[in-house]
């Protein structure tokens, strides 16, 4: 078991990238042609994408496909004609979709019935687009396979624009934490950063001393617990399973509790037990492995 003088973190191959609980992939098709919405919606009919369904959203128009933009920032893919009112409306709503609305990870496919009005070489170089296909030329195996690269893609920068925000969350909640002397102070703040950083449910934070279990007393509830802070761990006498639980996970540095997150001082414990059952399904590894290990260190410093 790990040294509990130590911090206390997950192994890296115990932390998998989140799955977005399995929601299906939003797939925008935009064209002014109703045959075309039919042909897709009829080659995509029953697919799965990477393990996931898909779920189309259909436009007939440009304008029409930037108000669907607005209100769903999630859209994995664009499945996008380029004449639709003008000659240029697609290109115009790729100008949108990367200046304006700023979204960056979303893939863009191309699908144009006049390749004279829009040459693949030229558009490829000008505009950020994933793939460029001819309508006639399509066929349904090759639309499955360039959306499934795409949504591939859109997640590994989906997940990459994730981690970057998290991480510097979690360098502006250490700048926060030299301010903090108390432990309970700590825990609060703590709990507060697994909530707005990771979407975590922190249910409370129980502080106590080494070898003396005894002495274990919460510091930090959520909202639904506020009668809880301040009193020892050994006093919920009508929470016995739960007691029962914490002092397990106290006991053995948390193994096998996987809601449960603990860090350790030379002097200190503090355990923090989540409503969430598993972390690892809720976190990216890379900045969770910084965050935790960051909050460890503040952790010693304020005990």
């Amino acid at each position: 078991m790990t040294d509990q003088n130590e911090l206390i973190s997950f192994a890296a191959e115990e932390i998998r990238v989140p799955e977005q609980t399995q929601a299906p992939w939003r797939v925008l098709v935009v064209d002014d042609d109703g045959e075309v919405h039919q042909a897709t919606r009829y080659a995509l009919e029953g697919r799965l994408l990477l393990g996931r369904s898909i779920n189309l959203i259909h436009a007939y128009s440009a304008a029409e496909a930037e108000e669907l933009l607005r209100q769903m920032p999630d859209i994995a893919v664009v499945l996008l004609d380029v004449v639709m009112e003008s000659d240029d409306s697609g290109l115009c709503l790729i100008d949108l979709i990367r200046d304006q609305l700023n979204y960056r990870c979303l893939r863009i496919i191309l699908r144009t019935g006049q390749p004279g009005t829009a040459p693949e070489s030229t558009l490829v170089a000008r505009y950020d687009i994933h793939d460029y296909m001819l309508k006639t030329d399509v066929s349904h195996e090759r639309l499955v396979t360039s959306l499934t690269t795409a949504v591939r893609t859109y997640q590994q920068l989906a997940n990459m624009a994730l981690m970057e925000r998290q991480l510097a969350s979690a360098v502006r909640a250490v700048d926060r934490c030299l301010d903090l002397h108390q432990p309970e102070t700590f825990a609060q703040f703590y709990c507060q950063q697994l909530k707005s950083i990771y979407q975590l449910s922190p249910l409370m934070a129980v502080f106590w001393l080494p070898g003396a279990v005894e002495s274990a007393r919460i510091v930090a509830a959520d909202e639904s617990h506020q009668a809880w802070l301040g009193q020892a761990l050994s006093s919920l006498s009508a929470e016995a399973d739960l007691i029962e639980y914490v002092q397990e996970a106290m006991q053995s540095g948390c193994v096998n509790h996987t809601d449960c997150l603990l860090l350790g001082s030379a002097q200190h414990r503090l355990l923090v037990l989540l409503s969430d059952d598993n972390i690892a399904d809720h976190v990216l590894a890379e900045s969770w492995q910084v965050f935790h290990s960051l909050m460890g260190v503040c952790f010693k410093h304020v005990c």
